[in-house]
């Protein structure tokens, strides 16, 4: 069941920390994770699930470390093109429900599940995030970034509930 998942993890763990090396390491945490965490009684949507949200909690513990490096795109990647590079100028806590919803096409509710909130906290955070990309669009590739924060909830402390994560 995890191999069909690869290149869509691949794929997220790369537009996330827009390093390889940093992206394939998360994608085998993901797995290993995953893999103790695996029930019979799984199906393939719940494994799917299970595996993003466990590639989502490697990336966030390695938040810290990890510093931007452009990826080339292509154009007929899904959420490819101007859409992609107005993606990497976005931080990290909003280019993930992005990419779980728009791109790798999870229901609100899984998204939700992967990033530890409610449907209604996905939403908000969507909507957020979707309003920051389309003025990153807007800008084009002009250069003139306007670059949010992260929402507070993503500058949780270690002891919270879903690790510590920092905007970049």
């Amino acid at each position: 069941m995890t191999l069909p998942q690869l290149g869509g993890l691949y794929q997220t763990a790369l537009r996330l920390v827009m390093d390889r090396r940093s992206a394939e390491a998360a994608v085998s945490e993901a797995c290993a994770r995953a893999s103790k965490a695996f029930k019979v009684e799984m199906d393939e949507q719940e494994w799917r699930v299970e595996l993003f949200r466990q590639l989502i909690g490697s990336i966030r513990r390695r938040a810290s470390g990890v510093r931007r490096i452009a990826q080339p795109v292509s154009e007929g990647e899904p959420c490819g093109g101007a859409v992609a590079r107005a993606l990497t100028r976005l931080p990290l806590g909003y280019r993930e429900p992005i990419l779980l919803v728009d791109c790798q096409g999870f229901r609100y509710s899984e998204a939700g599940r992967i990033l530890g909130l409610s449907v209604s906290g996905l939403t908000d955070l969507l909507s957020e995030a979707r309003d920051l990309l389309h003025q990153q669009m807007a800008q084009g590739e002009t250069g003139d970034v306007v670059m949010a924060s992260a929402p507070d909830f993503f500058r949780l402390e270690a002891s919270g509930p879903r690790g510590s994560v920092q905007s970049e």
